[in-house]
């Protein structure tokens, strides 16, 4: 099973302030779909398909 990720503890890891952190990103949705993006980047071979 996998930590939930939220703004909190990315900022924790980045050793960041949450409101700082809460200035780049605009929601928690969007935090998600950036983990998801680097995460298949990381994964896959070749080049990424974006909608």
């Amino acid at each position: 099973m996998l930590d939930p990720v939220s703004v909190r503890w990315t900022a924790g890891e980045l050793k960041a302030r949450p409101m700082s952190l809460c200035a780049q990103i605009d929601s928690e949705g969007a935090l998600f779909e950036l983990v998801h993006d680097t995460a298949v980047e990381e994964t896959l071979v070749g080049d990424v398909p974006y909608d």
